[in-house]
C-alpha cells in the first residue's frame, strides 16, 4: 500500500507540475487549433443547411492526416520531458524510491493521454454546440461526406469511412476509435520515456518524430505495406480493416501490438528502474 500511496502522490506531483508548464499549454493551444480547423466546415455545413451532425463525427478524429500530425507533435512536447529533470526530481525520487519514480511517471503517460483525448472530445463538443445530434443513427452530412456529394469548399475535410458506417453505429464507432487513438497516444509517449530512460539521453524526441514522418510517409506511398508499421496510423477507423476484406491491418492486430509495444516499453522501464541510470 505504501508503494501505491508513494506512486500515486508522486503521479499527482508530475500533473501538477505540467499544469504549469509552458510546454503543456503550448500542447493544448495546437490541439484547440486543429480541432477548430477539423470541425469548423462541418458546424458551416450543419450551420448553412440548418441540418444536425452526428456525434459520431467523433469518431473520426484521428482519421484526418493534419489533425493526426498535430496531435502527435503536442503529444511529443508533454512527453519529451521524460523522465523528468526538474529541481525537485532529486528530492521525490529519494523520497518515493526510484521504481515508484518510473511507475508514477508511466501512471503520468496514461493520464495525460486519457486528458488529451477528452480535451479533443470537449472542443469538438463546444465548436459543434447546437449542431450536434445525439441518436444512435449517422446524420445527412457524414453519409453526404462519404458520397462526395458536399460542396467542394467542404469535402477536403470530410475524412469519413463507407466501411466504418456499415460496420459500426456512431456510438460503437466512437468507442472504438478513442480507445484506439488513447491506446496508440500511451504507446507513443511508453516509447519515448523507455528510449530516454535506457539510453540516458532524449533519444526518444528523435524516436517520436520517426513515428511521425513514418506515418507522413505512410500518406504519400505504398499504403498496403508501410501501415503494417506505422502504428500512428492505427487508430484510424477510415483505415483499418474492419470487414477483414483488404490487406489493411485488422482491428485485432492493431490493438494486440499496441498492447505489445507498451508492454514491453513498461518491462525496459521497469528494468533500467532497477538498474539505476544517469539521467537524473
Amino acid at each position: 500500500m505504501n508503494f501505491i500511496h508513494r506512486t500515486f502522490t508522486t503521479a499527482g506531483y508530475h500533473l501538477f507540475y505540467t499544469l504549469f508548464h509552458p510546454k503543456f499549454w503550448t500542447a493544448v493551444l495546437l490541439v484547440l487549433t486543429v480541432t477548430y480547423i477539423r470541425i469548423q466546415p462541418y458546424s458551416e455545413i450543419a450551420n448553412d443547411f440548418n441540418t444536425k451532425v452526428s456525434v459520431g463525427i467523433l469518431s473520426f478524429i484521428y482519421s484526418d492526416v493534419l489533425f493526426v500530425t498535430v496531435i502527435y507533435v503536442a503529444l511529443l512536447l508533454i512527453f519529451s520531458e521524460l523522465p523528468f529533470k526538474n529541481t525537485q526530481q532529486i528530492f521525490l525520487l529519494t523520497r518515493s524510491g526510484r521504481r515508484s519514480w518510473c511507475v508514477s511517471q508511466i501512471l503520468y503517460i496514461i493520464v495525460v493521454s486519457v486528458v488529451i483525448t477528452m480535451v479533443i472530445c470537449l472542443f469538438t463538443t463546444l465548436f459543434l454546440a447546437g449542431h450536434l445530434s445525439f441518436t444512435d443513427k449517422w446524420d445527412k452530412v457524414i453519409n453526404s461526406a462519404i458520397n462526395h456529394k458536399l460542396p467542394e469548399s467542404y469535402s477536403a475535410y470530410a475524412c469519413v469511412s463507407k466501411e466504418a458506417l456499415v460496420v459500426f453505429s456512431p456510438y460503437k464507432a466512437i468507442t472504438w476509435s478513442l480507445l484506439c487513438g488513447m491506446l496508440c497516444s500511451v504507446m507513443f509517449g511508453m516509447i519515448i520515456f523507455a528510449a530516454n530512460l535506457a539510453s540516458g539521453r532524449n533519444v526518444g524526441i528523435p524516436l517520436g518524430s520517426a513515428l511521425i514522418a513514418l506515418y507522413w510517409l505512410f500518406q504519400y506511398t505504398d499504403k498496403y505495406f508501410l501501415t503494417w508499421l506505422s502504428p500512428l496510423e492505427w487508430a484510424s477507423i477510415s483505415t483499418i480493416n474492419l470487414r477483414h476484406s483488404s490487406k489493411m491491418p485488422t482491428p485485432e492486430f492493431a490493438l494486440i501490438t499496441l498492447l505489445v509495444i507498451c508492454i514491453i516499453s513498461i518491462i525496459i522501464i521497469l528494468f533500467r528502474s532497477r538498474k539505476g541510470s544517469k539521467t537524473v
